[in-house]
């Protein structure tokens, strides 16, 4: 999969990473580094035992690396549940984590077939 289809197939920004990060190997490199990151395995370990300053923490922190990178969907529904648990209240966060599930999945799953 060439990178501007990747971008195209996960909801993410092909033009605004390619005008921060300048070339499509840099971006290759940080894109296979976001795959050996823990936040989401931490995130899902934090949601088992609900702890809720570790999944604040995780979720933030991966929603940062998917700003960082132009992946826009899987920013967005990172966003929803940082905001949960920004401050969080005991509302419902089921359906915010299991967004950010799916999201998470969809780009792991595309980055590994980038060329």
């Amino acid at each position: 999969m060439e990178l501007k289809e990747f971008y195209e197939s996960i909801g993410g920004n092909y033009q605004n990473i390619i005008s921060r990060l300048g070339n499509e190997d840099r971006i290759k490199k940080y894109l296979r580094m976001f795959v050996g990151d823990e936040s989401f395995s931490m995130l899902e370990e934090a949601i088992l035992i609900q702890d809720e300053e570790t999944i604040f923490r995780s979720v933030h922190t991966l929603k940062g690396l998917a700003a960082n990178l132009s992946l826009d969907k899987l920013f967005e529904v990172a966003s929803n549940l940082t905001e949960i648990f920004r401050n969080y209240d005991g509302a419902p966060y089921d359906d915010a984590y299991q967004a950010v599930k799916v999201e998470y999945k969809k780009t792991i799953d595309n980055i590994k077939r980038i060329d």
